[in-house]
């Protein structure tokens, strides 16, 4: 005999829990949730819009504006022993780096993706940031340069020619007039915080980039110059540091800047050790697979052109050695890169 159901019947005074049972706090708090998740995710969606139209761009691009570079073939310099072994060793971490980055990249759990932008970020600026040492050091400089002379070496090849079209986008002047160039609709306003999905869009948000960067970069500059008693600029009546900078004040600091590129986009994605930074990203709601494919996009794109001014040094036959002696998870894609384009525009 089963014991007896001691539970106690349902009542008409205990409603089910149906969502138009919700009561108006709730819904309220709810929509609060909501509006503080959308205000968090406003800095990730902002940064993500900014490499998918970097990506957008270079993907639309068309062929004279992807591949050519014209200074390739006034490109001949003399490389001693020790810079052709650094040059190769520079190569060798670039695609290191990148290989790493694009394995993480092709994860498709979501959770997974968000998380490996701890890494990921590092590891697409240290890309090409190798790569781009690799090139300078073809143009003279060594590898003990700091950051900032690297940067502004990038800003001169950019303004010169030295990077293909879809590439030689910049900005210059002064904090209150910068001046665009290589983006005819750069100085359109984008659609707040929609990802771009055609040129023009891409454009303006890469203008947009430009734009703000440069103010922040004038900023910074100013408040490093005036705090060294050897450069500050000064009244001219009383000799007193000036705390306001006018019109005339902000000139004087422009060519102490050089141009901002999309070297200083790439500079972004490096974190600080605390990692506060990357985790607004990580916990944000955001396409983190879009955000991987364009990272991967632009690292490919501008690491095939410093191999192209590296094999144009070493020579065609050198470099293919070159790639022979590389580990085979290596030696795939820079393969492929060297016979797809680097090889195409060597012959051209």
């Amino acid at each position: 005999m089963l014991p007896p159901d001691n539970r106690p019947l349902p009542t008409d005074d205990v409603a089910p829990e149906f969502p138009e049972n919700r009561s108006a706090a709730d819904e309220s708090d709810a929509r609060l949730q909501a509006d503080e998740d959308f205000r968090r995710a406003i800095p990730a969606q902002v940064f993500l819009n900014h490499f998918s139209a970097l990506s957008l761009h270079l993907k639309n691009a068309q062929p004279d504006e992807a591949a050519p570079l014209p200074r390739l073939l006034k490109f001949r310099p003399k490389l001693r022993p020790d810079t052709e072994a650094t040059v190769k060793r520079l190569l060798g971490n670039a695609w290191s780096t990148e290989y790493a980055l694009r394995q993480a990249a092709s994860q498709r759990d979501d959770p997974f993706a968000s998380n490996t932008l701890y890494w990921t970020f590092p590891q697409a600026f240290y890309s090409v940031f190798f790569s781009l040492r690799a090139f300078a050091c073809l143009r003279g400089l060594t590898v003990s340069e700091d950051e900032t002379t690297l940067r502004r070496f990038t800003g001169r090849l950019v303004s010169t020619g030295y990077y293909p079209a879809a590439l030689s986008f910049y900005a210059d002047g002064d904090y209150n007039q910068p001046s665009l160039h290589g983006l005819p609709y750069g100085r359109h306003t984008p659609e707040r915080l929609a990802t771009p999905s055609a040129e023009r869009d891409a454009q303006a948000q890469l203008g947009q980039f430009l734009r703000a960067t440069r103010r922040l970069q004038f900023t910074q500059l100013r408040e490093s110059n005036q705090a060294n008693p050897g450069l500050a600029l000064r009244n001219a009546r009383t000799g007193a540091i000036l705390t306001r900078f006018g019109a005339g004040d902000w000139r004087k600091l422009t060519p102490l800047l050089g141009p901002t590129t999309f070297y200083d986009l790439l500079a972004r994605l490096r974190i600080s050790d605390n990692y506060r930074e990357v985790e607004r990203y990580v916990e944000a709601d955001i396409d983190f697979q879009l955000f991987h494919q364009s990272l991967v996009q632009v690292v490919e794109t501008l690491n095939g052109v410093h191999e192209t001014y590296v094999a144009r040094a070493l020579g065609p036959a050198v470099y293919r050695e070159y790639l022979k002696s590389l580990r085979p998870y290596l030696r795939q894609a820079a393969s492929e890169r060297f016979e797809e384009y680097i090889g195409t525009i060597l012959q051209a």
